[in-house]
């Protein structure tokens, strides 16, 4: 502990990798007997139930009934955006194939075709990364769930919990952890105040930060976030302010409707909610405009705002619907049927996606990379011979660029070995990396294998694997290593699959590897 980064050997990992550790733990131990697969694909439909199961508890909270609760959640998962219906009717208006759907990332439509900043629904957070931002949600928003429930909103037992809520969600996922603080702090001074309880503010406060302080000072401990400035900037988000109103419409979909709609009823109800649920809801929509976060393009931002109001939306459709339910026969019929026409707009959205997700008989090229990953029999084998013959600890190098955004994780992902450098595009910040690549590149430019070798030396690299896309940039790259074989000794090849030991590996692994 920390891990040691698998795209810049000799560093920690700077990654809230706090939700994966109980995978790698199963894995340790049930190696033998658990496929890595299997393994991950158990854990994150558990963590996605556990999910929903809060989303239910949230509109709960709200005051829907059970069946207006879970429909609530339906609405917050499903009901996402209108950026389906809006390409279906460009094509259909073109008179283009159906099938270009398929080359479309759905969820980035907005951002592809306006310009503007995109989010993600909720079900790609359910297909991807369910453990580090789901998690972080449901136990950040459970500090406003436990302040929402409390008796005796002034004792420091609440406040304590709060404290403990927000700071496991910054252990496992620091942004959001940042949004959902916020979220909270004017929440919970609207509970102090509106219950009188001015002498209170300033010990509650003191009370719910030590945790938060404490989290903080374990994530820097651990490196969770790499050090620099710069990292996140304040101020207008270009990308947010581009054709901002279109964008908001498509993005958010049925969401923009029913917290409208939830806010204002609410608040003619008198009820506490709508306060509590709408400051969430104004600080989600002031970070989407106000913050970026660097190496990101720009988007990173919109996908943690997307969540975060898709989440508060199952509380308030939930409530909207059963009030619905209970209202005037002919209102009643106007307003599901409003609600009606609303799903059906996002729908194609979510079929798009889920379908576009598993089609792995997609080949075409996308924007700078493929829809579908092919390895080659000779790349399985390959990168099967390095997992079982080479030591764990050992540092495998591809190059970075010739990989870039297609198979940046191809040697820890495919044969579970790190690599010196990397271009790992989940990383923030992007630039130590790319510096990094700079360096190893010259293995794979170098004219002699003495200077390719000097190159590897420096950099603590044990193997150097050529596949076909290094094959494509330099295809004069294993001749070149084949000459000097008391450098480069071959150590596997099939077809256009080679991996060369880089001298005789005498040295033993840094602690830091074991």
């Amino acid at each position: 502990m920390p891990p040691v980064n698998p795209f810049q050997s000799g560093t920690a990992l700077h990654y809230y990798w706090l939700p994966h550790l109980f995978s790698a733990v199963e894995y340790r131990a049930l190696a033998p007997y658990l496929r890595l697969e299997a393994n991950l694909l158990v854990n994150a439909v558990l963590f996605g139930l556990t999910f929903i199961a809060f989303l239910y508890a949230l509109a709960r909270q709200a005051g829907a009934s059970p069946p207006w609760a879970a429909a609530g959640v339906a609405v917050a998962v499903l009901g996402g955006s209108f950026e389906g219906a809006e390409q279906l009717l460009i094509i259909w208006n073109a008179g283009a194939p159906l099938d270009l759907l398929r080359n479309l990332n759905i969820e980035a439509a907005t951002r592809w075709f306006h310009g503007a900043l995109p989010t993600d629904g909720l079900h790609r957070l359910l297909l991807y990364q369910p453990q580090h931002h789901a998690m972080a949600y449901a136990t950040g928003l459970s500090a406003i769930l436990a302040l929402w429930q409390a008796k005796n909103i002034s004792r420091s037992a609440v406040w304590a919990f709060a404290g403990c809520c927000l700071g496991m969600a910054l252990l496992l996922s620091a942004f959001s952890a940042l949004m959902l603080t916020c979220m909270t702090i004017p929440v919970a001074a609207g509970m102090l105040l509106h219950g009188g309880h001015f002498r209170s503010v300033l010990r509650c406060a003191v009370v719910a930060a030590i945790p938060g302080l404490v989290a903080a000072a374990i994530a820097l401990g651990l490196g969770y976030v790499e050090q620099g400035e710069g990292l996140v900037t304040f101020g207008i988000n270009p990308m947010a302010v581009s054709r901002w109103w279109p964008a908001f419409v498509l993005n958010f979909g049925v969401s923009l409707g029913v917290i409208v709609a939830g806010l204002i009823g609410l608040a003619a109800a008198r009820q506490s909610a709508a306060w509590i649920l709408g400051l969430p809801v104004l600080v989600a929509f002031g970070f989407y405009f106000l913050i970026d976060v660097s190496d990101m393009q720009g988007v990173y931002v919109g996908w943690r705002v997307g969540h975060l109001v898709f989440i508060l939306t199952a509380p308030l459709a939930g409530w909207l619907l059963q009030r619905m339910s209970q209202a005037p026969v002919r209102l009643r019929a106007a307003g599901f049927a409003v609600f009606g026409l609303a799903a059906t707009l996002a729908l194609p959205t979510i079929v798009i996606d889920l379908y576009n997700t598993q089609d792995v008989t997609n080949r075409r090229p996308a924007a700078g990379f493929p829809w579908t990953v092919v390895l080659s029999p000779e790349e399985v084998a390959g990168l099967d011979w390095v997992r079982k013959e080479t030591p764990a600890w050992a540092v495998v190098q591809v190059d970075p660029f010739a990989r870039d955004a297609a198979t940046w994780s191809y040697i820890p992902s495919f044969a579970q070995r790190r690599m010196a450098a990397g271009l790992p595009i989940s990383m923030i910040p992007l630039e130590p990396y790319r510096l990094a690549s700079e360096r190893i590149r010259g293995i794979f430019t170098s004219s002699t294998a003495a200077e390719a070798f000097d190159i590897a030396l420096s950099n603590r690299i044990d193997y150097v694997f050529v596949g076909p896309a290094e094959l494509e940039g330099y295809p004069r790259l294993p001749s070149i290593l084949d000459e000097a074989p008391h450098l480069f000794p071959l150590k596997f090849r099939a077809g256009a699959v080679s991996v060369y030991q880089v001298g005789l590996i005498t040295r033993r692994p840094p602690p830091t590897y074991r």
